[in-house]
C-alpha cells in the first residue's frame, strides 16, 4: 500500500499481461522498445515467453491500464485476455496431454 498520495483504488498486487508476439525477440531489444514508446522499464518487473508466440510481461495492478494503453497507441494490438499458462496445451509436458 501506498504511504502518501491517496488510494487508486486499485487492488494492491501484481498480474500478467500477454501480448501476441511473431518472433522471441532478446529481452533487451523489448526493453528498448517500452522505453521508445515512453513506458517506464522500472515498472515492467518480468518479461517471459511462456510459449513461443506469447510474451508476458509482469505489471504492478496500478500501471496495467497505461501499458496497455501505450501498446494500443503504437499499434501493438490488445492483451491476450483469455491466455492460460496453466492450459495442458501450453505446458507442452506429456504427463498433462489430454
Amino acid at each position: 500500500s501506498r504511504v502518501f498520495g491517496k488510494p487508486s483504488g486499485i487492488p494492491p498486487g501484481y498480474q500478467f499481461v500477454y501480448y501476441p508476439c511473431s518472433v522471441r525477440r532478446p529481452l533487451k531489444d523489448i526493453r528498448r522498445t517500452l522505453q521508445g514508446i515512453g513506458l517506464n522499464n522500472a515498472r515492467v518487473l518480468d518479461i517471459q515467453y511462456p510459449v513461443g508466440n506469447v510474451t508476458s510481461f509482469l505489471l504492478h495492478n496500478d500501471y496495467v491500464l497505461e501499458f496497455t494503453t501505450a501498446f494500443h497507441k503504437i499499434g501493438g494490438g490488445s492483451p491476450l485476455l483469455d491466455f492460460d499458462p496453466l492450459d495442458p496445451a501450453n505446458l507442452r509436458d506429456p504427463k498433462y496431454a489430454s
